[in-house]
């Protein structure tokens, strides 16, 4: 990959916003499967995590995108993430609203989750 290209593609993941809902994405996965699997050793979990580390998953949506897109065509992408709709699409309000629709429906979700497994507790020790 060219330097240009390395450019465009960390220009996209900053302007797209992705950069920032990957590492988000990362550390919710991370912490979740951490706390599921309880019974593992803490010293375990520690070389998996330096294993699977954030920069290792950056390098593999790095690469995906590098052999998917032309450097014409993230400059293209980058232009549309730099003007007015591109700008909208990315702000501040327009994200913390899906957020807030994803963090309500994750609750309900996990709520109704709950309720479904203290039943079938229930019927298991009948």
């Amino acid at each position: 990959m060219t330097e240009k290209k390395s450019y465009l593609i960390e220009l996209f993941l900053k302007l797209s916003r992705q950069k920032e809902i990957l590492e988000e994405v990362y550390k919710v996965s991370i912490d979740l499967f951490t706390n599921t699997y309880k019974n593992i050793p803490k010293d375990e979990i520690k070389k998996l995590k330096e294993k699977y580390n954030y920069n290792y998953y950056l390098s593999l949506i790095t690469e995906i995108i590098d052999n998917n897109f032309s450097e014409e065509e993230l400059e293209e992408i980058n232009n549309f993430y730099s003007s007015t709709v591109g700008k909208k699409l990315t702000n501040d309000n327009y994200i913390k609203k899906i957020r807030t629709i994803s963090d309500n429906l994750f609750i309900e979700f996990q709520s109704k989750l709950a309720i479904l497994y203290t039943k079938n507790s229930k019927k298991t020790e009948k």
